[in-house]
């Protein structure tokens, strides 16, 4: 059970080796994590147990990550979404159809994403319980 100052992330891509290497990062800096492989898992995980913050990849098979956010958007408005992508170098790039409230592009510095995950929390006061 995670304890209640810890702020839960799930993290959704395709690759084994992102999500643990996203856990292993946000385990490290006090964040509780879980991971799906698209967003078809994704969307089970939420309704058992709504995340803070969702990080996910735009390009999975089954549910893409850009058909997830919107999914996300609409069905559970108040979770923060970072949408993450190998494919773009920054937000201005992304396509207009992505709707995320930031971006973190794949293999940037784990500060970059602590930075994003920080900003992002800020407004929020206290985790769930």
């Amino acid at each position: 059970m995670a304890a209640p100052t810890q702020r839960q992330v799930l993290v959704v891509d395709d690759d084994p080796t992102i999500r643990i290497c996203l856990t292993v990062l946000l385990e490290s800096v006090g964040y509780d994590v879980a991971t799906a492989v698209d967003g078809v898992e994704a969307l089970v995980l939420i309704n058992e147990r709504a995340p803070d913050i969702i990080i996910s990849d735009l390009n999975m098979p089954r549910m893409s990550g850009l058909d997830l956010l919107s999914e996300i958007r609409r069905r559970f408005p108040r979770i923060v979404t970072i949408a993450m992508s190998g494919a773009y170098r920054n937000s201005a790039d992304l396509p207009s159809e992505v709707i995320a409230h930031g971006f973190y592009p794949k293999g940037e510095p784990p500060t970059n994403l602590y930075g994003t995950l920080a900003q992002l929390l800020e407004g929020i006061r206290s985790p769930r319980a």
